[in-house]
């Protein structure tokens, strides 16, 4: 794993509301349902932290805090959002008293590395989840993407992946899908499922000639920040005011609901077993 690209862990952000094209909208959003359905669970539910170990599947090291998540309230009047779950339990977070640690992989266009960094820095300061960049890595994108991988990153949960890719290596970035995000839970015995990794698969060919047009930057920061989203665990929602909206028009930047989900999100359960 290298560190050739640096920037510091995140906890802020700002934001600048700016109106994607119609046709990008589309592409940022249509297709990231499809990924959440072939990336959630690969450890089924019920399964204890022990057997996980003895599988060889997870880490030996786990240990830390154990906290319930915080209540979550309803939508703010003219928002809305929604969660990813887990049968049985409507919200499923990362683990708020760990930090989100994450890697980039492949050559993105020139200048989308800050643009990268900038749309997690969104996040974090959206949820108030510390996300801590680690450099790149040679590990490439995959729908049955492993959560641990003691071989690749030492006895702990592989850290998020973000990936530029393309149809070739990734055929579900065909057609106008421009990015893929989901995350992957984890659940030890009576514990609450929490997210201990995920990743993000960006369309380089798509993307790339976006860069440096008017409003480019800000549609493809756009693309990312929804992917992301994905990965902190907000679902599509049918409004046109959101972020998350799956519809082909919207706003390039996080919405009231958008806003209000992913700081449920950022409370939830702190689980020493994990």
């Amino acid at each position: 794993m290298s560190t050739a690209r640096r920037s510091p862990a995140h906890r802020a952000g700002t934001r600048r509301p700016r109106i994607l094209p119609a046709a990008v909208v589309a592409a940022a959003v249509a297709a990231v349902a499809v990924w959440a359905l072939v990336a959630a669970p690969v450890t089924m539910a019920g399964v204890g932290a022990g057997l996980e170990a003895l599988r060889g599947d997870w880490p030996r090291s786990v240990g830390g805090t154990t906290r319930p998540a915080a209540a979550a309230g309803d939508p703010g009047l003219g928002s809305s959002y929604a969660f990813t779950g887990m049968p049985g339990q409507d919200i499923v977070a990362f683990d708020p008293c760990d930090p989100v640690r994450y890697v980039l992989s492949g050559e993105g266009p020139a200048g989308s590395d800050e643009i990268v960094f900038s749309a997690v820095r969104e996040i974090a300061a959206a949820t108030g989840l510390e996300f801590m960049y680690e450099g790149t890595s040679e590990e490439r994108p995959s729908t049955y993407r492993e959560k641990y991988q003691p071989e690749v990153y030492g006895d702990r949960w592989a850290p998020v992946l973000i990936a530029w890719s393309d149809p070739d290596e990734v055929s579900r970035l065909g057609g106008r899908t421009a990015g893929l995000g989901g995350s992957t839970p984890v659940k030890a015995g009576s514990q609450p499922w929490v997210y201990v990794t995920g990743q993000v698969m960006l369309d380089g060919p798509q993307l790339a000639p976006l860069l440096g047009s008017p409003d480019g930057d800000a549609t493809v920061k756009a693309v990312i920040v929804h992917e992301l989203a994905h990965v902190a665990g907000l679902a599509h929602v049918d409004s046109p005011l959101e972020l998350m909206s799956p519809h082909t028009t919207g706003p390039a930047s996080l919405g009231a609901g958008d806003l209000e989900g992913l700081a449920v999100l950022g409370r939830g359960a702190c689980v020493a077993e994990y």
